[in-house]
């Protein structure tokens, strides 16, 4: 199941805007199949496991920009922006990496939102059976076959022209918190809150 988007992001989609969608790292695999061969802009890792994800996603019609938070985040943040620019399409991106700590958003989704005049749409997923790979440390879980599985969409935040300081702190808070939010209301849904992933 996934839910409608917010009427702020489907008024962008219909005017062929871009909108940045938040998610926290270990929903991936499940929003890649939510977002297969729609055109979706992505950022993956310069590694060489990130060389074989972007095969896999380009095969699924992703849009794939290569580019490292935590080596050259600045210019993965350029390229990303450079292809919507080119491409279209709306951006996913997962704001907690790449090596965590988990559930805590960086600021590099306030850079992108600004650039391309676009709310952040925090974006949460939930599958009832899945394998979790608990050695990970972003908790990453697999789908399992036939389970039932929802994505939904939390309240717009909305980033001004201009953030320094206390403001840019402020609004990164409010997008963590809106993840958060989205995350423990889809557990809910799916009848699994008792695992706590919204928890750092």
């Amino acid at each position: 199941y996934e839910e409608p988007l917010p009427e702020v992001a489907a008024d962008r989609r219909r005017r062929g805007l871009p909108t940045v969608f938040a998610h926290w790292h270990g929903d991936e695999l499940l929003m890649i199949g939510v977002y297969a061969f729609r055109g979706m802009n992505v950022l993956v890792s310069t590694s060489r496991d990130g060389g074989i994800m972007a095969g896999g996603l380009r095969a699924l019609g992703f849009h794939v920009a290569r580019g490292s938070s935590s080596r050259g985040p600045v210019r993965g943040l350029v390229g990303l922006i450079h292809q919507v620019r080119a491409n279209g399409g709306d951006v996913s991106l997962a704001v907690d990496g790449p090596r965590g700590p988990r559930h805590v958003v960086k600021s590099g989704v306030l850079t992108l939102a600004r650039k391309l005049d676009s709310p952040v749409i925090p974006s949460a997923a939930c599958a009832r059976w899945r394998y979790v790979f608990r050695r990970s440390w972003n908790q990453a879980y697999l789908p399992l076959p036939l389970t039932r599985a929802w994505m939904i969409y939390g309240a717009p935040v909305f980033v001004p022209a201009i953030l320094d300081g206390a403001a840019w702190e402020a609004n990164r808070l409010e997008v963590e918190a809106a993840l958060r939010a989205a995350n423990q209301r889809v557990m809910r849904i799916a009848g699994v809150e008792h695992e706590r992933r919204d928890q750092p």
